[in-house]
């Protein structure tokens, strides 16, 4: 071989050997970073190992747990044996579903927003519920309205102060001024002009009767009581002085004086006040009229009643006395006013909606401003319900908060600043942390673990198999650099083999 095709051989040897070595060394760079790799996807799958998975227990009315992912739909669906949850924005409002806010938005008070959940109001007794129906019958509002009626007719009457008659009044004009009076037969006496002291003048039959001699109801009732009470004061002095006399060893009939007691006992009792008073003449039977001879031999006409005989309308009136003593005694056993004596069919989720409107509304069952308002709440997306990825993050990054409704003994009551108002008692909302929450719990996140390793092994095969190429090359590099090296050396060795003989020609 000649000296220049010696020399191009070995420039060529180099060449491709400087490229051997570069290959192999950038081979050997890549299988460093696949020994990254390897390592990164070994800590993925550890830390998929540990991943935690927030979990929600629940049970069934025979005891038996079931458990779910933790989501916002699954605290919120109800049961009536889970706690009950409400997920708070940072802004303190509740997050909840679409429906549950169209719900609330379109109920006015609390009876429409639990019945939008199918639930119905009851009586808490059956004879609650057959009394209250008598008591709206057409047969007992009758009787109430004839009884009203009586007593109504002798509140407006007026009575003679000089007879003791009465006048009720049967007839007005349009601007309710009575314009005429009959007595208890139906003799009716109308008006007749006025005299010239402005005293009302009334016709009955060919009898002028003056209105100056009229009292009111009022001051009738007031006449009657007065003279009852110093009846019932007299009796009871005089029955007195006969327990005296007795004691003393006089013969005296009690009896007869603890009658005359009780008699005028009983009637103090019946006008003591105005409503006992209009009662008691409605309450007795009408005996027309009587005439009494006083002392000086004058005669006086006065209204006869028998306090033994009851009247028709008050013997009615008595039935639905009864009826209401039987309602109101039984009533005075739930609560102070009607709302206690209803209850939901379903008590359970009516306390559980009724706890979801107060957290909404406030304590009021009637709509508030800020229920109007929305102030309270806003309404969750329904992907985000559903999630149980969201939940889990937003609680473990603290951007939401979780409630727990608490109840202790919740009723309602009335407000005292506005008796039209009802207040719920006995419920609240309390924030707390999951990890004290006995139904919130954690497990290994099988899902997320499964992922992992089927990931891991992807990846662990693709280095692998990486690897495996770029050891077959760097095998072929070897190969190829020690055929080179050895070629190399061959042609440096030939070359100086010529060297020396050149130099013995030119010797």
């Amino acid at each position: 071989m000649g000296m220049s095709a010696g020399q191009g051989r070995l420039l060529a040897i180099t060449a491709r050997l400087t490229s051997n070595e570069y290959e192999s060394q950038q081979i050997s760079n890549a299988k460093m970073r696949l020994s990254t790799q390897s390592e990164e996807a070994s800590s993925e799958y550890i830390a998929a190992l540990n991943t935690k998975q927030l979990q929600y227990v629940t049970y069934d009315a025979k005891g038996n747990q079931n458990t779910q992912k933790l989501s916002v739909g699954a605290m919120y669906q109800y049961s009536d044996m889970k706690n009950q949850y409400i997920v708070a924005n940072a802004a303190g409002q509740a997050l909840i579903s679409g429906e549950d806010a169209d719900k609330f938005q379109n109920a006015n008070n609390l009876d429409e927003f639990l019945q939008s959940y199918g639930l119905k109001k009851q009586w808490k007794s059956k004879t609650l519920e057959a009394n209250y129906n008598k008591l709206q019958s057409e047969e007992f509002k009758a009787v109430k309205e004839a009884w009203d009626a009586e007593k109504a007719k002798y509140s407006e009457a007026i009575y003679d102060e000089t007879t003791g008659f009465m006048y009720t009044a049967p007839e007005y004009d349009k601007d309710k001024n009575i314009i005429s009076y009959q007595d208890k037969d139906g003799n009716k006496y109308s008006y007749a002009g006025d005299d010239d002291k402005g005293n009302r003048l009334y016709t009955f039959k060919d009898k002028t009767i003056n209105s100056g001699n009229f009292i009111s109801s009022d001051q009738q009732w007031a006449n009657e009581k007065s003279a009852a009470s110093d009846a019932y004061a007299k009796a009871m002095a005089d029955y007195t002085e006969a327990q005296e006399k007795s004691a003393n060893g006089l013969d005296v009939d009690m009896g007869t004086y603890l009658t005359i007691t009780s008699n005028a006992k009983a009637k103090y009792t019946s006008c003591i006040t105005k409503d006992n008073w209009l009662s008691s003449r409605a309450s007795y039977a009408y005996e027309g009229y009587v005439t009494n001879t006083t002392e000086d031999g004058s005669t006086e006409m006065s209204y006869s009643y028998d306090f033994n005989k009851v009247s028709d309308v008050c013997k009615d009136m008595e039935k639905y006395d009864m009826v209401i003593a039987e309602f109101n005694a039984e009533a005075a056993d739930y609560g102070t006013n009607m709302e206690d004596l209803y209850e939901y069919d379903d008590k359970a989720k009516a306390q559980w909606y009724t706890n979801l409107w107060y957290r909404l509304n406030g304590s009021s069952t009637d709509k508030t401003k800020q229920g109007e308002i929305g102030q309270n709440y806003s309404k969750i997306d329904s992907k985000l319900l559903s999630s149980t990825t969201w939940l889990q993050d937003a609680i473990l990054q603290g951007a939401v908060t979780v409630e727990l409704a608490a109840t202790d003994s919740p009723s309602s009551k009335i407000n005292e600043s506005d008796p039209t108002v009802t207040d719920l008692t006995g419920i609240s909302w309390n924030s707390t942390i999951y990890t004290s929450c006995s139904d919130l719990t954690q497990s290994d996140d099988d899902q997320a673990i499964a992922r992992a390793e089927a990931e891991y092994e992807r990846k662990t095969k693709e280095i692998s198999d990486k690897d495996q190429k770029y050891q077959n090359k760097i095998k072929i590099l070897e190969t190829e650099h020690s055929a080179l090296q050895t070629e190399y050396e061959s042609v440096q060795s030939a070359m100086n083999k010529n060297i020396e003989r050149s130099f013995k020609v030119f010797s």
